[in-house]
C-alpha cells in the first residue's frame, strides 16, 4: 500500500504563506505497487520491488494542536473563549494526522470528515481522505478525493502528484513526463521526488531512480518508504553495503510511523546481504 510533504506532514514542502494545518496532511504522492511475497526457502530469495508510497505515509510535520484559551478575569470569574471554526478545524486536522501516524485509520477518517463538516474547502482534509483510501487499496476513491482537492486549488502539487500516483495508467514514461512538468512548475517536494523515482524504477532506470529516492529521503528523512525504495535501488546498482544500511534504516523508521512495504521482506534482504558480505 504504497505517498503520511516533509512528516500523509508538506511528507511528505510547506510554504510560509500556507496555514500551519496544511503541513499536517501533506504527503508524499506515490504509486500503489505491492511488495512481493517472500521467496520459498529452497530458492535464493528474490529482490523486492519498490513499494509505492501512499500520501498517508508521506504526511509532513503535524499541525499545532489548538487549545482553549482562557479569557481575562472579571469580578472573580474566569471566562473561557470558545474556539473559532478555523481553530476547531486545525485541531481536528492535527488529531487526524496523529491518528494516521498511529495507524488508527478509522479514527483518522472520522476526524477528517469532521473537519470537512466545518470547512468543505479544507484541502488537507481531502488529501487525508485520499491517503486513507490509497492505503486501503481503493484507488478509485482516492482519485475522487484528490479531484475534490484540485477543484479547490487546481495547482496544488501534492494533490496533482497524488492523482498521478493512483491513475489507471500503465505508461510510466507518460507519468514521468507529467511529474517532471510538475517539478518544473515549482512542485519539488519529497512526495514528488518519490513518485518520480517509482516511475523511473518501473522503466528499470535504476541509477536515476536511486537519485530520485535519495533526494526524497533527504527531503523527508523520517519516511520509511523512501528509505526502503532507496535500498532497493542501491541493491539494483550493486551497492549491497549501502543497501543493507538503508533496509535497516527503513525498518527503524517503520517502528515510528506507518510503512507500506512488507517488514519481513526488509528483514530478509538484511539477512541475505549480511550473509553475502560475510562470505557465507
Amino acid at each position: 500500500m504504497p505517498g503520511a510533504r516533509g512528516t500523509a506532514r508538506r511528507a511528505t514542502p510547506p510554504t510560509a504563506s500556507r496555514p500551519v494545518a496544511r503541513r499536517a496532511a501533506r504527503t508524499s504522492a506515490q504509486s500503489t505497487a505491492r511488495t512481493p511475497a517472500l521467496a520459498p526457502v529452497q530458492r535464493p530469495p528474490s529482490r523486492p520491488t519498490p513499494t509505492g508510497a501512499r500520501p498517508e505515509q508521506t504526511a509532513a510535520t503535524p499541525a499545532r494542536q489548538a487549545t482553549p484559551r482562557q479569557g481575562a478575569r472579571q469580578d472573580g470569574i474566569r471566562f473561557q473563549r470558545t474556539d473559532s471554526p478555523a481553530e476547531q478545524r486545525s485541531r481536528l486536522l492535527a488529531q487526524a494526522y496523529q491518528s494516521l501516524r498511529d495507524s488508527r485509520f478509522a479514527q483518522a477518517e472520522q476526524l477528517y470528515l469532521d473537519a470537512l463538516a466545518i470547512d468543505r474547502n479544507s484541502i488537507d482534509a481531502w488529501l487525508g481522505l485520499a491517503t486513507l483510501a490509497a492505503h486501503a487499496n481503493r484507488p478509485g476513491l482516492a482519485r475522487q478525493h484528490y479531484q475534490q482537492a484540485l477543484q479547490i486549488d487546481p495547482n496544488d502539487p501534492v494533490a496533482r502528484a497524488g492523482l498521478l500516483s493512483v491513475q489507471n495508467t500503465g505508461d510510466p514514461v507518460t507519468r514521468e513526463s507529467q511529474l517532471r512538468n510538475l517539478q518544473a512548475s515549482g512542485a519539488a517536494g519529497a512526495p514528488m521526488k518519490f513518485s518520480l523515482g517509482n516511475s523511473l524504477a518501473a522503466q528499470q532506470r535504476w541509477s536515476e531512480a536511486q537519485q530520485a529516492y535519495f533526494d526524497a529521503s533527504a527531503a523527508e528523512p523520517s519516511h520509511p518508504d523512501y528509505a526502503f525504495n532507496l535500498a532497493i535501488a542501491l541493491e539494483r546498482i550493486h551497492q549491497p553495503r549501502a543497501a543493507k544500511l538503508q533496509y535497516e534504516r527503513a525498518l527503524e523508521l517503520a517502528s515510528r510511523r506507518p510503512a507500506s512495504f512488507d517488514l519481513d521482506t526488509a528483514r530478509l534482504r538484511i539477512r541475505v546481504l549480511g550473509e553475502a558480505g560475510s562470505g557465507k
